[in-house]
């Protein structure tokens, strides 16, 4: 009977959630009603009702966010709060900066607001020092205009743009200026020291094993983590494994399990007896499951799962073999050469505009190079660039075009 006037009680508070909740409800607050007791379903609702009764905020101008929030944080908010889509307008129209800063904007009228926004709202940054190159240079205005003709969501690419194109400057700054023989010979030393680190790993363990069934190589990542990091895997997993059951029960047409159902023995096994520490709870051995699929149990010595993570030593050895193949693939093939520098830059931009767009303008591409680099850089130069990223970067497939079968053969 207390089983049934609690099954009750919570297909009560969930309906009321559903209902009170002003719009669908999100797939995370969905998952955790599912498995939540009624004391998380009362929490919930209580949260649903704050928020239905709460009236919408209207859209205020920007403020920038407090100093004692972490940069990165900040910048974030800046970011989102400073960028608009263009949706509610045409396509390859902008949302003008003059228009959305009516009243306090003096600068060009055909500069879009997220260019602005970028140049504006960054500080003195990488970024906004791209966006004013970008907003001054004497082809800026004709170049944005081009731009904006050839696609369609104009906006994202002003709000992009001046980003891409800090990224590939610091990218090169950071890069070190090695010959190719010079980096085949790191990457050498690299490989050695990893794979010597992978012995040393088994070496240090192996005599430390507390369980007496430790094989060679067999450490698993879970142990470079900490105790409170472990324990929210842990219950991370169970989480998942709960929503994975509650689903098929579900579809089944059987009632859900709350989680304190799911992560307990059970009253009947404790009438016979048993204790917490005596049996796994439904929880437990659905987690074992998915333990299972990452680490191999070597206190089982005659039947190992399958474990797909690879070990710490074995994950070394595979980052010693990746350093010997990245060693026939340097970056720079001639560092010191004039234009270098230009030439990654221009293969940046290249990727931006077919990764996001699947469409790259040579014209555009070098427009925009010219922009930050006063030699430039031909058309018929860009378009000799763009088969080998596209090569290089190929685009997803589509969805409803698999490129192989499933299950594989």
């Amino acid at each position: 009977m207390a089983e049934l006037e609690r099954d009750k009680v919570r297909a009560a508070l969930i309906a009321k959630i559903r209902t009170v909740w002003p719009r669908d409800l999100p797939e995370v607050i969905e998952r955790d009603i599912e498995l939540g007791n009624i004391a998380t379903l009362r929490k919930h609702l209580a949260w649903a009702q704050t928020i239905a009764s709460t009236e919408p905020i209207e859209p205020r101008e920007y403020v920038e966010p407090s100093p004692l929030k972490p940069d990165e944080e900040r910048e974030q908010m800046r970011r989102v709060l400073t960028q608009k889509t263009g949706n509610h307008l045409s396509t390859h129209e902008y949302v003008m900066a003059r228009d959305e800063c009516e009243g306090f904007y003096d600068g060009p009228a055909w500069v879009p607001f997220n260019l602005w926004s970028l140049y504006m709202y960054e500080g003195q940054s990488p970024i906004s020092e791209c966006a004013g190159k970008l907003i001054h240079h004497p082809d800026a205005e004709s170049l944005w205009t081009a731009i904006g003709e050839r696609y369609e969501r104009a906006n994202n690419v002003a709000g992009s743009l001046p980003v891409i194109c800090a990224n590939a400057i610091a990218d090169w700054r950071a890069m070190p200026r090695d010959t190719p023989a010079q980096h085949k010979a790191k990457r050498a030393d690299l490989a050695r020291k990893a794979k010597q680190l992978a012995v040393e790993l088994e070496r240090f363990f192996l005599a430390r094993d507390p369980d007496e069934h430790e094989l060679p190589g067999l450490l698993d990542f879970t142990q470079l983590m900490t105790d409170d990091e472990r324990e929210r895997l842990d219950v991370a997993v169970r989480r998942m494994t709960g929503t994975i059951v509650n689903r098929t029960r579900k579809s089944a047409g059987v009632r859900m399990l709350d989680w304190d159902e799911y992560n307990d023995i059970g009253d009947d096994a404790r009438a016979l007896g048993y204790r917490d520490s005596d049996l796994y709870t439904p929880a437990r051995q659905d987690a074992h499951c998915i333990y299972g699929l990452m680490m191999r149990d070597h206190t089982a010595p005659h039947d190992y799962p399958y474990g797909g993570v690879p070990t710490l030593p074995d994950t070394l050895r595979r980052i010693g073999d990746q350093f010997i193949a990245d060693g026939d693939d340097p970056p720079l093939s001639r560092p010191n050469a004039a234009n270098t520098e230009r030439n990654r830059f221009a293969r940046a931009v290249i990727k931006y505009f077919w990764a996001s767009y699947g469409d790259v303008s040579p014209n555009i591409a070098a427009r925009i190079v010219s922009v930050f680099f006063p030699q430039g850089i031909k058309d018929d130069d860009v378009s000799q660039m763009i088969p080998k990223v596209k090569a290089a970067y190929p685009l997803p497939t589509d969805p409803g075009q698999p490129s192989e079968t499933f299950p594989p053969k």
